[in-house]
């Protein structure tokens, strides 16, 4: 599944020098484990990966809903985990680093046959 502006109700704008990540979470209080998956991207939209290969499937017809956190300073994902790796970067950072966050959720259904 492709998540853009044209397929899900809007999009997000680059975070300039820094990763988004795509944080997609079944919107389902009944379920105890809701699925949820992050995707880590530089770019402005993001495809869910085929999990089907490790018996992860997405459910059908189910609701979610998904934001997008802005994270850097950071080029790449894998500067990005660089950053991480040091430990917490908002607390042994160079005092550079910041978070942002999609105003609020967007919300999609996925098809009955997945």
């Amino acid at each position: 599944m492709r998540v853009s502006p044209c397929t899900a109700g809007g999009g997000w704008l680059s975070s300039p020098g820094g990763v988004h990540r795509l944080l997609v979470v079944q919107d389902d209080d009944a379920t105890e484990t809701p699925y949820a998956l992050s995707v880590f991207t530089t770019g402005t939209q993001a495809t869910l990966p085929d999990l089907s290969p490790f018996g992860i499937s997405v459910p059908a017809s189910a609701g979610f809903f998904w934001y997008v956190d802005g994270l850097g300073p950071a080029a790449s994902v894998d500067d990005l985990v660089k950053l991480v790796e040091g430990g917490n970067p908002r607390l042994r950072g160079t005092g550079d680093y910041v978070t942002s966050r999609t105003r609020r959720p967007r919300a999609f259904t996925t098809s009955a046959t997945p």
